[in-house]
């Protein structure tokens, strides 16, 4: 089977309406048992720390195992996303899982049936002879983030509440990103950072020297990352979304034993995406940020991909209401469905890890 990719921009989706959508072939059997499904990519750049669920699978053959087809769009955030997939317009979206839970309190159509990560992915980092030595000392000082409506604020403040700092008496300043960001903690016009773990470690990649500061609530954040679709379509398009699952499992193992062959895989599936200058130094950097990132993307503790247990999604709610993002009640059974995992993880880790990579 001729497998394909379709990497697009859809600013448009933005005006799609959040209402329930339509039934469609997408995502269905057809009568060679071939399967595609419609994946919206919630990101500013297709890096190589998002190798496991868009370019790997396919070069490393997992999701021509199952015969699917994936078609990938890049969409301009989790909440155009979510319309993306109202709208019938893509299948399933690799997003934020903080920013799920609150439109599914509001009764949306929208189920998580796959965490990507068991960790947050948000990291805090202070200059290298900063004296602040943890979210303790945060109080009265000034924090830069992406910008004011990340989630980096609310990580923030939480993880300095849990250390005893009143959060309100922080300040936080949007600095936006690369080397705007980097310039700004540099400069000291922020006393520290919080930002994406791939984007902190691409700071220290700039010449910034960081420190970055433990918080006790990142082991707790466990939908960081996560798989988000419709209800409809877990019932319409449950196949299809398995092998997927199962494809980006399957990578995920394979990449924490090879990052540096996933890095150079994902150069080669999305040339436009590597970065200038001298190759190994560019490989380098994405191996950097690749490691970054699957500290957090791994499997549970029990050794499965994608599952999520009870407890941890009660934490969630309570980390979002006490944080003011949820202001409805939301069981925990309407956040997650786990149908899928046992279908998931049916594969032989050892063999995974030892695919060669394509020539």
């Amino acid at each position: 089977m001729k497998r394909r990719r379709a990497l697009a921009m859809v600013a448009a989706l933005a005006l799609l309406p959040l209402t329930a959508c339509g039934d469609d072939d997408s995502g269905t059997t057809g009568a060679d048992g071939e399967m595609t499904l419609r994946l919206g990519f919630a990101g500013a750049v297709l890096s190589p720390g998002a190798a496991m669920y868009t370019s790997l699978p396919d070069l490393l053959g997992f999701w021509g195992e199952d015969k699917l087809t994936v078609e990938i769009t890049r969409i301009e955030g989790t909440a155009v996303a979510l319309s993306a997939m109202v709208g019938n317009q893509i299948d399933v979206a690799v997003v934020s899982g903080e920013a799920v839970v609150p439109p599914i309190s509001e009764g949306q159509p929208f189920v998580i049936p796959y965490s990507l990560s068991q960790r947050g992915i948000v990291v805090t980092a202070v200059p290298a002879n900063s004296a602040i030595n943890g979210l303790g000392d945060l109080g009265g000082k000034t924090v830069g983030v992406p910008n004011l409506a990340s989630g980096a604020v609310t990580f923030t403040k939480a993880g300095a509440a849990e250390a005893g700092v009143d959060p309100n008496s922080i300040t936080f300043v949007a600095i936006g990103t690369g080397a705007q960001a980097a310039n700004a903690i540099r400069s000291g016009q922020v006393d520290a950072v919080s930002d994406t773990d791939t984007s902190v470690v691409g700071f220290q990649q700039a010449g910034t020297e960081l420190k970055l500061l433990d918080s006790a609530i990142n082991d707790k954040l466990v939908i960081g990352v996560v798989a988000a679709t419709t209800t409809s379509n877990m019932s319409g398009k449950k196949d299809a979304l398995e092998a997927w699952a199962r494809g980006v499992a399957k990578a995920t193992e394979w990449m924490q034993a090879n990052p540096e062959e996933a890095v150079k895989l994902h150069y080669r599936k999305f040339p436009e995406t590597k970065p200038a200058g001298d190759d190994a130094a560019v490989i380098a950097s994405g191996v950097a940020q690749v490691t970054a990132r699957l500290q957090a993307i791994k499997a549970a503790d029990n050794g499965e991909y994608g599952s999520i247990r009870p407890d941890q999604l009660e934490y969630i709610v309570g980390y979002l209401t006490e944080n003011g993002q949820l202001t409805k009640p939301v069981e925990v059974g309407a956040i997650y469905d786990g149908s899928l995992i046992a279908g998931v993880n049916t594969f032989d880790k050892a063999a995974v890890r030892a695919v060669t990579a394509p020539s």
